[in-house]
């Protein structure tokens, strides 16, 4: 195994549900990078970068 993959854990541990920045539903995170859900993506608004963020 190389020392790239030996401390990384398999996809599925790796889910965590997390609440979107934009819609506020709840999703499966791909980690602390991932805070926008799927459906959000797609969306024009997400996109064209016109939204605003509040925390």
């Amino acid at each position: 195994m190389s020392k790239s993959n030996q401390f990384k854990k398999p996809a599925a541990e790796q889910l965590k549900p997390r609440k979107c920045l934009m819609c506020g539903e709840e999703f499966s995170s791909e980690g602390p990078h991932n805070r926008i859900c799927r459906k959000c993506k797609s969306s024009q608004v997400y996109r064209e970068g016109e939204t605003r963020y509040s925390v």
